[in-house]
């Protein structure tokens, strides 16, 4: 899926130099807008009201990126660190059973137990959810930034003599994504590593610190001209016409410290088309909306 963070709107304007023909009225345009939307087919179902506020109070900071805090509240382990490797603002470290690498100026986490799981045995799959999550909060992640959660099995298939044996459980995978006032923010998540036998395996985290001002958490525009600004960005694209899915969408930008500022956008998706045996990606192109605090 490609997205494409700059967006041009233009109303068309005919000024074309040494032509008598006259300016079109502001009806004209309007009615020449209505009928690019209308070209589209929308859901607009997920443009639901988003609630008054701003990004919550508890939230992870960026000293959760330092060694002690990934070590003592991510990991959760007392053994000792070692450096073993640094360039630019990410550092590697590894202990007897553990190895992390850490990112404050890209909100970058990665964990890895090195120590072998042990046998398998019947897990509970909602209890190993609530245990990741409870990890990623004890990390510093506040309950108000986590969106929505997926619990996944990792499954792999063993090959012998060239011939692939039937699908087998390798891990249990919680997957938690960044939302901010029930809104998405594009690219933020977390996934948690469990084994067969319910040991903590790996953690990879991409979770900018938030800074704590300067969010553009809403607009003003209404449904009408944000499916006409869509439009546009849409045939910018080389789309004319499909099954166009809208969908708010926090877009974060980064400072040199490494917090980021929120900006609310909308991403307008095809349905993607099957030209092929293969079929077709959908697409995805974020829609500007005049984004207010």
């Amino acid at each position: 899926m490609n997205t494409h963070n700059m967006i041009r709107f233009a109303l068309p304007l005919a000024l074309l130099a040494g032509c008598s023909l006259e300016p079109r009225s502001e009806d004209g345009l309007v009615e020449e807008q209505q009928a690019v939307v209308s070209d589209f087919t929308w859901d607009t179902t997920m443009l639901t009201a988003i609630p008054e506020g701003g990004i919550p109070p508890a939230r992870l900071p960026l000293a959760g990126f330092g060694e002690a805090a990934i070590r003592q509240k991510l990991i959760q382990s007392a053994e000792a660190f070692q450096p073993t490797r640094s360039t630019g603002g990410r550092s590697e470290l590894e202990s007897v059973s553990y190895r992390f690498s850490t990112d404050a100026s890209r909100g970058l986490v990665l964990v890895v137990n090195k120590i072998d799981s042990g046998p398998p045995s019947d897990q509970n799959e909602n209890a190993l959810q609530l245990r990741a999550i409870d990890r990623l909060k004890t990390w510093g992640i506040g309950a108000g930034e986590i969106g929505p959660v997926w619990q996944r099995r990792m499954m792999g298939t063993a090959e012998d003599n060239s011939v692939l044996g039937a699908p087998t459980r390798l891990a249990y995978k919680t997957f938690v994504l960044r939302s901010v006032l029930g809104v998405r923010v594009d690219g933020h998540r977390a996934v948690v590593t469990h084994g067969l036998d319910g040991s903590f395996r790996r953690a990879i985290a991409v979770w900018p610190a938030l800074a704590a001002s300067g969010h553009l958490l809403h607009t003003q525009q209404t449904v009408a001209q944000i499916k006409a600004r869509a439009a546009a960005a849409l045939a910018a694209e080389g789309f004319t016409t499909g099954k166009i899915s809208l969908r708010w969408k926090y877009v974060a930008t980064a400072a040199q410290s490494g917090e980021v500022t929120l900006k609310l956008m909308v991403g307008a998706r095809t349905a993607g088309v099957a030209s092929n045996e293969l079929g077709e990606e959908p697409y995805e192109v974020n829609v500007d909306v005049n984004a207010i605090k």
